[in-house]
């Protein structure tokens, strides 16, 4: 690569990375940009630093969402739209746990219905599920992040959230 050794702003080259990755899962999903809505969460709303300042239960489309992302550099905009894509990554996750019959990744319910792994969701007990769900929804696309930086060879990159703030 060229220039690979300057250092950047790490808050911008991650919503980079988020960006990109929202892209890759709209092109393989077949996903409107303009027609898939996002509502913000009360986590994702509470994100400090830059933002675009979205409120609880603001609708917007993809398409908007990621001009809030990189116009004004929005931290809250990262997350909605970890949150968001987070849930498409899981729910094609359980698909292929389903198909491969994986005891690790799924396990089928009293109701016969399938569940992913308390990985996401946490444990039941727990009393701000929302919260919980919301923070690991966004570890689980961070890991998205830190999947693609590696088929990226970026090797020296490591994300923690999707905004690059601390």
């Amino acid at each position: 690569g060229r220039n690979e050794h300057v250092p950047r702003e790490m808050a911008s080259i991650t919503k980079i990375m988020t960006s990109y990755l929202v892209y890759r899962i709209m092109k393989r999903f077949k996903i409107n940009p303009k027609k898939e809505m996002i509502t913000v969460s009360k986590y994702a709303s509470g994100i400090t630093g830059t933002t675009a300042k979205l409120k609880e239960g603001d609708i917007l489309s993809v398409y908007d969402m990621l001009h809030g992302l990189l116009l004004p550099s929005g931290n809250d905009a990262a997350t909605a739209l970890a949150e968001h894509f987070a849930v498409i990554i899981k729910e094609d996750r359980e698909k292929q746990a389903i198909s491969s019959k994986n005891p690790r990744l799924a396990k089928q319910n009293s109701k016969g219905e399938w569940e992913f792994n308390k990985m996401i969701y946490g444990h039941s007990g727990i009393d701000n599920k929302k919260a919980v769900k919301s923070r690991n929804l966004v570890k689980l696309f961070v890991e998205e992040m830190n999947k693609t930086a590696v088929l990226l060879e970026m090797h020296n990159t490591s994300y923690s959230n999707p905004h690059g703030m601390c």
